[in-house]
């Protein structure tokens, strides 16, 4: 695959391959290749620590020019952990999937579906395209330069330390790895362990009295949590539903405050619920806050 999307011929990355299977998937004759990604193994220290738990296999083809391997989606969800198992689970004589890991203990059934020719043609894997490739070495180095932080931002791994949670943990994070979102400074805060109902409090200093706008940039993603912000405990608008598939950034969320005094205020991020779609993890991230006077 590459250490990056554009370096596999299918566009195809995911890191912490910590098993490995040989199984004729297909029935083909040939072995296949069954892995995935070992999802929170080690943790935020690899590359895409936090990217997807992903299972693949890898088809084994042989033609005239050479031999390919197309990779196969298995699963989304449920990753490999250190031991993957290739097994008949219910007799139906077609290979089924068995992994564990940190996302729990998961089965994946091998099915057979009738499907028209185009169907089939639309489900196979494409390579990547000349103008694809370019995009995405394109985004790939946008997003590698893409440290610096917004003028004015109060970044969210710098309050970490001083936030007040009343429940779980605030702890800054890198977010360098992440390619699908652009994060002011490259890292956030991460505030783990919350449930419904919970909230954290961040104070703001403003140095000056006058009208001000409040803008805030999140973090979503598949295990992140619906919030609603309050300001001097008013409610910034409606609840923000931080689910995503994929890692990536909010739009940047814009709130009038009008004449507020100088001095301390408390910004509260409060959980309201979880996207059903959502790993019911409840996690929030916070690029950063800016506080913009007005003239």
């Amino acid at each position: 695959m590459g250490e990056r999307a554009s370096q596999s011929r299918y566009g195809v990355l995911f890191s912490e391959l910590h098993s490995v299977q040989l199984a004729d998937m297909d029935g083909d004759g040939l072995q296949d290749i069954v892995t995935g990604k070992t999802y929170w193994s080690h943790h935020k220290k690899s590359p895409l620590w936090d990217a997807g738990a992903v299972v693949y296999w890898f088809k084994l083809v042989r033609g005239k020019d050479g031999v390919d391997w197309l990779p196969m989606k298995a699963d989304g969800e449920s990753g490999i952990g250190r031991q993957l198992i290739i097994k008949d689970v219910n007799g139906d004589k077609l290979p089924d999937i068995l992994a564990g890991g940190m996302v729990g203990a998961h089965v994946l059934i091998h099915r057979v579906q009738k499907v028209s020719e185009a169907e089939w043609q639309a489900a196979q894997p494409k390579p990547l395209t000349a103008e694809e490739r370019a995009v995405l070495v394109a985004k790939e180095k946008t997003q590698a330069d893409a440290v610096e932080s917004v003028p004015g931002a109060i970044e969210g791994e710098a309050l970490a330390a001083s936030i007040k949670a009343n429940a779980g943990a605030v702890k800054p994070q890198n977010m360098k790895n992440f390619r699908d979102g652009r994060w002011s400074g490259g890292a956030q805060f991460l505030w783990t362990g919350g449930k419904e109902g919970d909230h954290i409090e961040i104070t703001l200093n403003v140095p000056e009295a006058a009208e001000h706008t409040l803008e805030t940039v999140l973090t979503r993603a598949p295990d992140f949590a619906i919030v609603q912000l309050t300001f001097d405990g008013k409610e910034l608008g409606n609840p923000v539903d931080l689910y995503a598939t994929k890692v990536t950034t909010t739009e940047v969320l814009k709130h009038s405050l009008g004449p507020i005094a100088a001095g301390p205020h408390q910004l509260v991020i409060r959980i309201t619920g979880t996207n059903p779609a959502a790993k019911q993890n409840r996690y929030v991230g916070l690029d950063y806050v800016r506080l913009i006077k007005s003239r």
